[in-house]
Protein backbone atom coordinates (compact mmCIF):
# COMPACT_ATOMS: atom_id res chain seq x y z
CA UNK A 1 0.00 0.00 0.00
CA UNK A 2 1.51 3.68 -0.69
CA UNK A 3 2.13 6.47 1.36
CA UNK A 4 -0.99 8.35 0.16
CA UNK A 5 -3.39 5.41 0.00
CA UNK A 6 -2.26 4.51 3.73
CA UNK A 7 -2.85 8.33 4.50
CA UNK A 8 -6.12 8.62 2.89
CA UNK A 9 -7.95 5.13 4.93
CA UNK A 10 -6.03 6.58 8.19
CA UNK A 11 -8.41 10.01 7.61
CA UNK A 12 -11.14 7.68 6.99
CA UNK A 13 -10.70 6.02 10.19
CA UNK A 14 -10.13 9.42 12.20
CA UNK A 15 -13.03 10.50 10.20
CA UNK A 16 -15.21 7.00 11.32
CA UNK A 17 -14.12 7.61 15.35
CA UNK A 18 -14.53 11.75 15.59
CA UNK A 19 -17.64 12.54 17.70
CA UNK A 20 -19.88 15.13 17.21
CA UNK A 21 -21.77 17.77 19.83
CA UNK A 22 -24.58 14.86 20.01
CA UNK A 23 -22.49 12.26 20.94
CA UNK A 24 -22.96 10.90 17.78
CA UNK A 25 -19.70 8.79 15.78
CA UNK A 26 -19.03 8.23 12.30
CA UNK A 27 -19.15 4.35 12.91
CA UNK A 28 -23.06 4.99 14.59
CA UNK A 29 -23.82 6.04 10.73
CA UNK A 30 -22.19 2.37 9.15
CA UNK A 31 -25.17 0.73 7.04
CA UNK A 32 -24.96 -2.81 7.62
CA UNK A 33 -24.06 -4.63 4.95
CA UNK A 34 -24.24 -8.48 3.65
CA UNK A 35 -21.43 -9.24 4.69
CA UNK A 36 -21.74 -6.37 7.88
CA UNK A 37 -24.33 -7.50 10.57
CA UNK A 38 -23.48 -6.38 14.08
CA UNK A 39 -22.37 -2.84 12.20
CA UNK A 40 -24.22 0.11 14.38
CA UNK A 41 -26.35 1.86 12.41
CA UNK A 42 -29.52 3.72 12.67
CA UNK A 43 -31.76 1.74 11.01
CA UNK A 44 -33.16 -1.58 12.54
CA UNK A 45 -32.92 -4.77 10.83
CA UNK A 46 -34.48 -8.17 10.48
CA UNK A 47 -33.60 -11.40 8.67
CA UNK A 48 -36.16 -12.34 6.36
CA UNK A 49 -35.69 -15.27 3.81
CA UNK A 50 -32.90 -16.70 4.88
CA UNK A 51 -29.70 -14.24 5.17
CA UNK A 52 -31.19 -11.00 3.84
CA UNK A 53 -31.96 -7.90 5.78
CA UNK A 54 -34.99 -5.86 5.81
CA UNK A 55 -36.26 -3.14 6.71
CA UNK A 56 -37.78 -4.00 10.21
CA UNK A 57 -41.88 -4.07 10.00
CA UNK A 58 -42.10 -4.40 6.60
CA UNK A 59 -41.37 -8.41 6.45
CA UNK A 60 -39.94 -7.67 2.83
CA UNK A 61 -36.41 -8.18 1.80
CA UNK A 62 -34.33 -4.74 1.53
CA UNK A 63 -34.12 -4.39 -2.33
CA UNK A 64 -30.34 -2.87 -2.21
CA UNK A 65 -29.68 -6.20 -0.69
CA UNK A 66 -30.27 -7.79 -4.28
CA UNK A 67 -32.65 -10.42 -3.07
CA UNK A 68 -32.73 -12.46 -6.15
CA UNK A 69 -28.86 -13.22 -5.50
CA UNK A 70 -29.69 -16.28 -3.50
CA UNK A 71 -31.32 -17.66 -5.84
CA UNK A 72 -30.38 -19.97 -9.02
CA UNK A 73 -29.41 -18.35 -11.97
CA UNK A 74 -32.54 -17.22 -13.78
CA UNK A 75 -31.99 -16.68 -17.95
CA UNK A 76 -35.20 -14.51 -17.57
CA UNK A 77 -33.43 -12.29 -14.80
CA UNK A 78 -30.42 -11.54 -16.91
CA UNK A 79 -32.25 -10.53 -20.17
CA UNK A 80 -35.03 -8.74 -17.95
CA UNK A 81 -33.43 -7.14 -14.67
CA UNK A 82 -35.72 -5.65 -12.05
CA UNK A 83 -35.07 -2.29 -10.60
CA UNK A 84 -32.40 -3.12 -8.53
CA UNK A 85 -30.20 -4.87 -11.11
CA UNK A 86 -30.89 -1.58 -13.13
CA UNK A 87 -28.67 1.84 -13.16
CA UNK A 88 -29.90 4.02 -10.36
CA UNK A 89 -28.07 8.09 -11.36
CA UNK A 90 -27.77 10.44 -8.37
CA UNK A 91 -30.28 12.81 -9.47
CA UNK A 92 -28.68 16.01 -8.36
CA UNK A 93 -31.21 18.40 -7.57
CA UNK A 94 -29.55 22.27 -7.63
CA UNK A 95 -32.55 24.81 -8.84
CA UNK A 96 -35.88 25.49 -7.91
CA UNK A 97 -37.43 22.33 -7.95
CA UNK A 98 -40.99 21.63 -9.55
CA UNK A 99 -43.22 18.64 -9.19
CA UNK A 100 -44.42 18.41 -12.28
CA UNK A 101 -40.95 18.61 -13.90
CA UNK A 102 -39.37 16.12 -11.62
CA UNK A 103 -42.26 13.69 -12.52
CA UNK A 104 -41.55 14.28 -15.89
CA UNK A 105 -37.78 13.55 -15.01
CA UNK A 106 -38.45 10.38 -13.84
CA UNK A 107 -40.37 9.07 -16.65
CA UNK A 108 -36.92 9.76 -18.67
CA UNK A 109 -35.42 7.74 -16.09
CA UNK A 110 -37.87 4.92 -16.82
CA UNK A 111 -37.68 5.02 -20.65
CA UNK A 112 -33.86 5.03 -20.25
CA UNK A 113 -34.26 1.66 -18.63
CA UNK A 114 -32.98 2.80 -15.19
CA UNK A 115 -34.17 1.24 -12.06
CA UNK A 116 -34.76 4.25 -10.33
CA UNK A 117 -32.43 7.11 -8.85
CA UNK A 118 -30.71 8.77 -5.93
CA UNK A 119 -32.13 12.15 -4.84
CA UNK A 120 -29.26 14.36 -4.14
CA UNK A 121 -28.90 17.73 -3.31
CA UNK A 122 -26.56 19.99 -4.40
CA UNK A 123 -25.25 23.58 -3.93
CA UNK A 124 -27.93 25.39 -5.85
CA UNK A 125 -30.55 24.21 -4.81
CA UNK A 126 -33.64 26.67 -5.20
CA UNK A 127 -36.35 25.34 -2.59
CA UNK A 128 -36.38 25.20 1.20
CA UNK A 129 -33.82 22.71 1.93
CA UNK A 130 -36.84 20.15 4.45
CA UNK A 131 -39.22 22.91 4.15
CA UNK A 132 -42.89 21.66 3.56
CA UNK A 133 -42.34 22.04 -0.97
CA UNK A 134 -39.13 20.33 -0.41
CA UNK A 135 -40.65 17.02 1.57
CA UNK A 136 -44.12 16.85 -0.81
CA UNK A 137 -41.90 16.96 -3.88
CA UNK A 138 -39.89 14.07 -2.38
CA UNK A 139 -42.99 12.23 -0.84
CA UNK A 140 -44.13 13.04 -4.64
CA UNK A 141 -41.47 11.79 -6.25
CA UNK A 142 -41.18 8.44 -4.00
CA UNK A 143 -44.83 7.96 -4.66
CA UNK A 144 -44.18 8.10 -8.12
CA UNK A 145 -41.16 5.66 -8.58
CA UNK A 146 -43.07 3.32 -6.39
CA UNK A 147 -45.99 3.23 -9.23
CA UNK A 148 -43.39 2.31 -11.79
CA UNK A 149 -41.67 -0.52 -9.70
CA UNK A 150 -38.44 1.78 -9.74
CA UNK A 151 -36.13 2.41 -6.38
CA UNK A 152 -36.19 5.99 -4.66
CA UNK A 153 -33.25 6.10 -2.59
CA UNK A 154 -32.20 9.26 -0.49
Amino acid sequence: MSPSTDSKFSNLRQMANRQDAAGVTGQDMVNPTLEGYGQKTDVSWDVVGGDLPSATGTGQPNPLAYPKSQEPFSDELFQHPTAEYRGCPLWAWNSKLDKNKMLRQIDCFEEMGMGGFHMHVRTGLDTDYMGSEFMEIVRACVDYAESKGMLACL
